[in-house]
């Protein structure tokens, strides 16, 4: 080798392995890129616990009082309440099945009284506590949850009753337990792996129980805004 072609041979050399180390740098395209956090599935599987602030949209009596000229003291209305929730969640790919309980407490009560000529008629209606147990089945969109839940409804309420005509006066008040069905439907949403907002509406009616010759039940609307941990 002649002593003139070496500094073309060392120039050559530098430029080869300049460009190996700026190709080194570079991002393959054979190498996958690593998937951000926030675009990993989301887990709903497991149990969860929670608590709601309720606002009854609207309670109204069903049954006897409903008909005829006892309408007018037939309790109403609307109110507001607490509960506390927890269930089971079983993730199948996009679609989530459980189950999940729940006990409200709150003061949901009406009065109604009628007066004309002949004398005063009056309804008061005390519900304190009520639960259900339900089953739920919704579908995922990733950290997103839109479900639908359905079960039994159980409450026990005060019923009380008076009239007082011209020449006759009689009351009566007694604690029942009412049974019935409720339905409903909502969203949730998952803020991080543990913690899970939710907004729910309800629709639910007790049956009509036995009061004083009288058959009574309520139908209950509502609507439900809790934040679960999901253990």
């Amino acid at each position: 080798m002649s002593y003139s072609s070496r500094p073309l041979l060392a120039s050559a050399a530098v430029v080869i392995l300049a460009g190996q180390a700026m190709a080194a740098d570079l991002p393959s395209k054979f190498n996958t890129p690593a998937m951000p956090y926030n675009a990993t599935q989301y887990e709903w599987s497991g149990f969860y616990a929670g608590a709601a602030a309720d606002f009854v949209a609207s309670f109204k009596g069903t049954g006897d009082l409903e008909n005829g000229s006892a309408k007018v003291v037939n309790p109403k209305g609307r109110s507001y309440e607490g509960s506390l929730y927890g269930g089971y969640n079983k993730q199948f790919g996009s679609v989530v099945l459980g189950a999940e309980a729940d006990l409200s407490i709150g003061s949901l009560n009406d009065k109604r009284t009628y007066t004309d000529v002949v004398g005063t008629a009056t309804v008061k209606f005390d519900q304190q506590i009520a639960g259900s147990v339900r089953a739920r089945m919704g579908y995922a969109f990733n950290n997103i949850l839109v479900f639908a839940t359905s079960g039994v409804a159980v409450s026990q309420a005060k019923l009380g009753a008076s009239i007082n005509i011209t020449g006759f006066s009689d009351s009566a008040t007694a604690t029942r337990t009412y049974a019935g069905y409720t339905i409903g439907g909502g969203v949730e949403y998952g803020f991080s792996r543990n913690l899970i907002a939710r907004t729910e509406y309800r629709f639910t009616q007790y049956e009509k129980t036995s009061f004083n010759g009288l058959k009574f039940g309520t139908d209950v609307q509502e609507v439900r805004a809790g934040m679960a941990y999901k253990f």
